[in-house]
């Protein structure tokens, strides 16, 4: 049995975004459904977009129930008499949805606390999305800059090779089209106004050629 002690605190904070009525009515199940899926993800980047969905989920149906909620509380100019249809708000879906965008502003602007959270954790999902998505396109989809990166392997690259071992590996291994080395080097630049220290690195006459991209 599901329990509020079992249930992240930060989803029961977000619960308070609902009107009283429907946290009181749909709460116990929402959190109850949200805590069995949330166990279902076992790994953090999963977890990590479940928070990121349901916060945005969560904050756009609220607006919803309060705009709900004001709209029927609200009462007619003459009780005894239906509100008289106006011809204008009929004119089709894009007068509705001016009038909920006016109305879902209105209410906003009435309760400037819960504006102020609604913009935070919308910036703060938009934000996280960006950031996860800049390093999964570099590090996982976008290819590298040469002509068949699939096909390139480092020989042990931890380990510092001698020149005879370079010249004896060019020579002898024949599942390798091309064999290039590369070293890590340090040099002091002087003559200039201060001198420092250039980072580089020494290489064969083939790297490149190895890597199929020319020399920039």
């Amino acid at each position: 049995m599901v329990t509020m002690r079992n249930v992240p605190r930060l989803f029961v904070i977000l619960l308070y975004l609902y009107p009283a009525s429907f946290r009181h009515r749909f709460g116990h199940e929402m959190s109850t459904t949200f805590h069995r899926t949330l166990q279902q993800h076992d790994r953090a980047h999963t977890r990590f977009a479940l928070w990121i969905r349901t916060i945005r989920d969560v904050i756009l149906c609220a607006v919803v129930e309060w705009r709900d909620l004001i709209r029927n509380k609200r009462p007619s100019r003459n009780p005894t008499q239906p509100p008289r249809s106006n011809p204008r708000r009929r004119s089709g879906a894009l007068s509705s949805i001016g009038r909920d965008c006016r109305l879902a502003i209105r209410t906003l602007v009435r309760r400037p606390g819960f504006t102020a959270a609604a913009v935070a954790t919308l910036a703060l999902g938009i934000g996280a999305n960006t950031a996860v998505f800049s390093v999964v396109d570099g590090v996982m989809w976008r290819s590298l800059g040469y002509d068949e990166p699939d096909r390139l392997v480092a020989v042990w690259p931890g380990r510092s090779m001698s020149m005879r071992e370079i010249v004896f590996l060019h020579d002898n291994a024949e599942s390798f089209a091309s064999v290039a080395s590369v070293a890590g080097w340090t040099m002091a630049l002087s003559g200039v106004a201060s001198p420092t220290q250039v980072y580089g690195a020494r290489t064969s006459a083939n790297l490149f050629t190895t890597l199929g991209t020319p020399a920039q």
